[in-house]
């Protein structure tokens, strides 16, 4: 679930129009409010997305369900996005704008080499979804794999996401994906690159311990209904939603996203 709903969802349940949702410590839960009066938190655990909610020192802390993480690789793979805070810039505003956080960053130095680790991320994304296809995981396109492969990931998400267990290496990357709008949406307002670039370095820093401890290929031969196909398939579709994230925040500061690096 985008980081902007759940802040929506939640300051609905507590009528609360200022409140702000920031990421929590992975040992207190998914997200966290800032320090707001003490009062019942009986209407957030009625939200259907929240899994459980505890009070520490004047700050909310909730934990979503397995299943509203999982929401944004859906949302990623089908180009479904939530309604923008604000209306998107005119064309020519847009590309105004975009020169700005490419040029300044906010006081960030976005040189392609500071941004190596991000665009290196994007290119392991690629290769795996190649792989899945070399390794018979996923079918192979008919046209250009980046074309067609979110469509047919989508439809495995939404198949075989409800047998999915879930560790704390996706847990995190799913987290770090759901502030990615937000992020993009306080970068246009503030004409600085930070947001952006800060959401990029947390997916990729997410990204790069997963990809470190996950496996998205069978080692040896496996037939394609395998059960534990299911659990590559499912590993790419989670690959390619987070490559579809740092291409256009790499792309919204000005920077290229390699296929192959």
């Amino acid at each position: 679930m985008w980081q902007e709903d759940l802040t929506g969802r939640v300051a609905a349940a507590l009528d609360r129009d200022d409140l702000v949702l920031v990421r929590a410590p992975a040992d207190q839960g998914d997200w966290a409010t800032l320090v707001l009066p003490p009062r019942p938190v009986g209407s957030v655990l009625d939200l259907p997305v929240v899994q459980r909610t505890t009070w520490q020192h004047g700050r909310l802390f909730l934990t979503l369900t397995t299943t509203a993480r999982g929401q944004v690789v859906a949302d990623l793979l089908t180009g479904r996005n939530p309604p923008p805070p604000a209306p998107p810039p005119a064309d020519s505003e847009r590309a105004r704008r975009s020169a700005t956080l490419a040029r300044a960053g906010g006081g960030v130095d976005l040189m392609p080499g500071r941004l190596y680790p991000v665009r290196r991320a994007h290119a392991r994304t690629a290769m795996l979804l190649r792989q899945g296809v070399d390794h018979g995981v996923l079918p192979a396109p008919e046209v250009p794999a980046g074309d067609v492969l979110p469509g047919v990931l989508a439809g495995i998400w939404r198949d075989l996401a409800h047998t999915r267990t879930e560790d704390a290496r996706t847990r995190a990357l799913l987290l770090a994906l759901a502030a990615a709008h937000l992020a993009r949406h306080r970068a246009r307002l503030q004409d600085r690159g930070a947001p952006v670039v800060s959401n990029l370095r947390q997916i990729t820093g997410a990204f790069t311990d997963w990809f470190a401890h996950s496996r998205s290929t069978p080692r040896g031969p496996i037939t394609a209904d395998a059960p534990i196909m299911d659990t590559y398939r499912l590993n790419l579709a989670l690959a390619c939603a987070t490559g579809l994230v740092l291409r256009t925040g790499l792309r919204e500061l000005g920077l290229t996203a390699p296929e192959n690096l």
